[in-house]
């Protein structure tokens, strides 16, 4: 081999490891811009059908999964340990014909505690009675200032608002502008459709989806917000490094969130607030300070009346 092709050689060699680190580069990037619900779980029960395929629910099971997990919803990269970790059951009530259903939803959603291997619930709510038309293989579109179709929209609607929920335990009022896309979702809505599925209006009762969204965006509730980040960012991910800080933080945040149940006490946030919260709560104050179990009683037994007998065991 002659110098010239030897060098030709070399310069071929390392031409071949620049690329085949560019693609791992590539790689890398493209898996840290993954997408933000990518542990969503969705599944489907149909105990009452009778007359439509139950294929046709498999194969919806399936583009919902698939929607949620690889649908980009933000702009902003997501580690793996970051991503926000989502359950939904959907339990079919009722064939109104067949390809018109009535159904209720489950959802939760949790992310991360940062130091500590678990996770805190950032939504636990029940979506009840809503109806939906699908076709097998109709195609699922992510809904912004568009209506597709009844399901796209309430699925666009959850994820934004789980994304809203996520960024505001990270940054003060950070999910501001996801808010405001699941309003727009709540404001295309056809008045046809609004016909159909009262959860979308302002009208009784109030823990629907129009009133999720107008709380969250509404002043009354933004010191609720506030409080939520500091019960997240500044009280919860610091729980394992300085546990009493974090208790008196905790404290604090929970005592805003009872004033604006005060000045707002039909605000459904309340009661998401405290359906989500309710166990963590308790196993955070089981070993408190009597004082401290004394007003978390004092706090929680008002905002969430129905469950009072759960915090009693604060103060045994």
């Amino acid at each position: 081999m002659t110098k010239k092709t030897f060098k030709g050689c070399k310069r071929l060699d390392i031409m071949m490891k620049k690329l085949f680190l560019f693609c791992l580069l590539c790689i890398s990037y493209f898996n840290s811009l993954a997408q933000e619900l990518k542990v969503a779980r969705i599944s489907i029960s149909t105990p009452n059908l009778q007359i439509t395929d139950p294929e046709i629910f498999a194969t919806l099971e399936a583009e919902l999964n698939d929607f949620f997990n690889n649908t980009k919803w933000t702009d902003v990269a997501y580690q793996d340990y970051e991503r926000i970790e989502t359950t939904i059951q959907i339990n079919i009530k009722e064939e109104l014909d067949n390809r018109t259903f009535k159904a209720d939803l489950a959802i939760q959603a949790s992310r991360p505690i940062y130091g500590s291997n678990q996770a805190t619930s950032l939504l636990t709510h029940a979506d009840k009675g809503f109806v939906f038309e699908y076709e097998k293989f109709q195609p699922l579109e992510k809904s912004e200032n568009t209506y597709y179709n009844n399901l796209s929209s309430i699925m666009s609607f959850y994820a934004y608002l789980i994304l809203g929920l996520d960024y505001d335990s990270f940054t003060q009022f950070g999910g501001d502008p996801y808010f405001q896309i699941a309003l727009n979702i709540v404001n295309v809505i056809p008045p046809d459709v609004l016909g159909v599925d009262k959860s979308w209006r302002s009208v009784d009762p109030t823990n629907n989806r129009y009133w999720i969204i107008e709380n969250l965006t509404s002043p009354r509730v933004r010191p609720m917000r506030d409080a939520l980040y500091r019960y997240h960012r500044q009280g919860l991910d610091f729980i394992a490094e300085d546990p009493e800080k974090a208790k008196t933080v905790i404290l604090a945040a929970a005592e805003d969130i009872r004033a604006v149940h005060q000045d707002y006490s039909r605000a459904v946030v309340i009661p998401m607030f405290t359906n989500a919260k309710r166990e963590e709560i308790i196993e955070i104050f089981k070993n408190a300070l009597s004082s401290q179990k004394s007003a978390i009683y004092q706090l929680f037994s008002k905002m969430d009346p129905t469950n009072s007998t759960k915090y009693r065991q604060l103060i045994r």
